[in-house]
């Protein structure tokens, strides 16, 4: 076995480097090998809100009408939220999105979790959860800031459940000094 020589090691090396290369380019991403991109983004209506701009943003125009009457009423009036969106990247104009908002106002801070759902003949359906927490009992949260005077419905030991409707409950959880409410409503307007 003779040793290479100092030349013919790096030429091998050399040779190496250009085969790996040559092999990292032919598997990386390239003209004919892209995943598809996002669409175009489209402009935001006139008079948009600051969540309907953000989605709009983000390529979503399929729920624009559901963002505009909807949007609203899940953020509170402009300055006082934050939104944070989940999307498909791939075709966010036709597939369910959904959005985080914090939520500021007098009785402090909430959580609104809520999905938008492009519909078959062209409408969106729309579900929200609402989370905020209460420095009062859940009796007093039911009948003071739901108007709910019934008994309340019991799922288990902690958890309490106020029947709106078939497609509307808020739940409440017991917890030490207060509550937890979690509105949940779907909606398919």
């Amino acid at each position: 076995m003779t040793p290479f020589s100092q030349d013919s090691r790096k030429q091998a090396a050399r040779r190496l480097a250009v085969v790996c290369a040559a092999l990292l380019a032919a598997t990386a991403p390239g003209p004919t090998m892209t995943q598809p991109g996002p669409p175009p983004l489209a402009a935001a209506p006139p008079g948009a809100n600051t969540f309907e701009r953000l989605a709009t943003g983000a390529g979503i125009t399929s729920c624009s009408k559901a963002l505009r009457t909807l949007g609203p009423v899940l953020t509170g009036p402009e300055g006082s939220y934050a939104v944070m969106l989940m999307a498909n990247r791939v075709a966010p104009a036709t597939s369910t999105f959904s959005a985080s908002i914090e939520k500021n106002g007098p009785a402090g801070t909430t959580l609104v979790s809520a999905f938008f759902s492009p519909g078959l003949m062209g409408g969106c359906d729309v579900g929200y959860d609402t989370v905020s927490t209460w420095n009062k009992s859940c009796q007093d949260v039911a009948e003071q800031d739901f108007r709910y005077a019934q008994p309340l419905n019991v799922i288990g030991r902690n958890v309490s459940v106020l029947p709106y409707s078939a497609t509307h409950h808020v739940y409440l959880i017991r917890m030490p000094g207060g509550c937890i409410s979690i509105n949940k409503e779907m909606l398919y307007p």
